[in-house]
């Protein structure tokens, strides 16, 4: 259908476009050290509220070369992203950073990757799917232009890495935000990694908090505009 394939190519512009002017932002106005607040990672308690969104990812495994079970892109082949009402999107977004001056290595990125089940497939992206293999988040690099080179991963090296989840998109929003926390937890802690937010500052369980509220807002509103839902209904 011409119509889905200009939505997914619009996706994948606006991707390109948000790592673009996130990378250069970082870049010009750099976060204050000094007055960061505990972030995702600094204490464990913090993330009670994700406990059960975590039970729902693979487990924490050893790092090894993961075993190609389909060919580069072929994941998300039959992922077709259910088409919203017209209206605005939602674009959540994560950074995770690397602790060291060198950055993270492709090598170590794609065995981070395929221990928590996330999928290279469209846009050039690492995919987290639902049981029904649509994309609920996507993993893209802080390198220009955004897009991972599958072939040549072994000769990456980049700073860091951006996660994203696009509304309306996810069956379940809320869900697919809070498995996108657990999961930049998890691969902060494999990659020796800070998780951030879109402006490169520390994430905050109170920024954290905003985000969700955020999307709980959005898919009221738009549960409201396609006229399937009521005034108070609970999402």
């Amino acid at each position: 259908m011409p119509e889905l394939r200009w939505i997914l190519t619009a996706i994948g512009v606006a991707l390109i476009i948000g790592v673009y002017f996130w990378s250069r932002r970082d870049r010009s106005e750099p976060g204050d050290e000094s007055r960061r607040e505990p972030g995702f990672g600094e204490r464990e308690s913090s993330w009670s509220s994700f406990e059960e969104q975590e039970a729902q990812l693979p487990p924490m495994v050893p790092l090894e070369a993961p075993t190609a079970t389909e060919s580069p892109g072929e994941a998300l082949e039959s992922d077709t992203p259910e088409l919203p009402p017209e209206g605005e999107q939602l674009i959540v977004a994560l950074r995770l950073r690397s602790r060291h001056p060198d950055g993270f290595n492709g090598t170590d990125l794609i065995k981070a990757f395929s221990a928590e089940g996330l999928e290279f497939g469209r846009f050039g992206a690492f995919h987290s799917l639902d049981e029904r293999r649509r994309s609920r988040f996507l993993v893209a690099s802080l390198v220009e232009p955004g897009s991972f080179e599958i072939e040549k991963m072994h000769e990456l090296q980049c700073p860091g890495v951006s996660m994203f989840m696009v509304l309306p998109g996810p069956r379940e929003p809320l869900g697919a935000l809070d498995a996108m926390f657990v999961c930049a937890r998890r691969l902060a802690e494999r990659l020796d990694a800070e998780v951030l937010d879109d402006k490169g500052n520390a994430l905050t369980m109170q920024q954290a908090g905003w985000l969700r509220e955020q999307v709980i807002e959005y898919h009221r509103r738009s549960k409201l505009s396609a006229g399937n839902g009521r005034p108070g209904e609970p999402v």
